[in-house]
């Protein structure tokens, strides 16, 4: 699996580093409340992201926004910056440090002017552990976990459009909008049949986050309509892909 596939799966990075531990393995535990950060039309620019040490070590972290050009096409690339004011997005701290059990937060600020933002903005917030002084003779595995949390800035009128194209035993759908969709859980049916009906033969499909100017395709079975459960934002729907008919949101 590629490795940008991974994180979109995932949404963290994993680490892992031989270093010097007191047992045979050890591990760095940080855990994050949140890895999905979602700024929409409705006037919110400030959230925060709780960090909760739940290992019996001392955590220093390192939180290092990037803002993300193309994302989900080919040629996307992310940039880390200086200029919180040019880039839109405020994270502080940029360094943490957390005792045992100790809970701390991140703090977001959507800095830039909706009324500007014509296509939504992706950013990714990676909150990684630094490792620290070696203090033991022994060595053995060290597993720092890090996140690399996604955080989007919805525009002011966004527009999801969806399309699809059917080609033989596949499905490819486009988002011709200015705004992500999720589509998450998805189905088909064969002739005559619905998902309601007991014993059917409908097949599961694969779920996908669809940015703005993105495309994807999946393997069908059927000849037949595509149901998505769909998200915009905190909006959820459904809509109905067939080859026969126009997309019904």
């Amino acid at each position: 699996m590629k490795k940008k596939k991974l994180k979109s799966v995932l949404h963290g990075l994993f680490f892992l580093l031989i270093t010097s531990c007191p047992v045979n393995w050890c591990m760095a535990s940080v855990h994050l409340n949140k890895t999905i950060i979602y700024f929409d039309n409705n006037g919110k620019i400030n959230d925060e992201i709780a960090v909760i040490n739940q290992g019996d070590e001392t955590l220093y972290l390192r939180i290092e926004p990037s803002i993300v050009s193309a994302a989900g096409l080919p040629q996307e690339s992310k940039a880390t910056y200086r200029d919180p004011q040019a880039a839109g997005l405020l994270v502080t701290p940029q360094r943490m440090v957390l005792a045992p059990g100790e809970k701390k937060r991140i703090q977001l600020v959507r800095l830039d002017n909706i009324k500007n933002t014509q296509i939504e903005k992706v950013f990714r917030i990676l909150v990684k552990p630094e490792v620290g002084e070696v203090k033991s003779s022994l060595t053995g595995m060290k597993i720092l976990v890090a996140y690399d949390v996604l955080v989007l800035f919805q525009p002011e009128q966004p527009k999801p459009v969806l399309a699809a194209e059917f080609k033989r035993n596949e499905i490819i759908i486009f988002n011709h909008g200015n705004t992500n969709v999720l589509l998450k859980s998805g189905y088909q049916c064969p002739a005559s049949q619905s998902i309601d009906q007991p014993e059917n033969q409908c097949v599961a499909l694969k779920g996908k986050r669809l940015y703005a100017g993105n495309q994807w395709r999946t393997s069908i079975r059927y000849k037949t309509p595509v149901h998505y459960n769909i998200a915009v934002g905190s909006e959820n729907s459904a809509i109905v892909f067939s080859a026969d008919l126009p997309v019904k949101p």
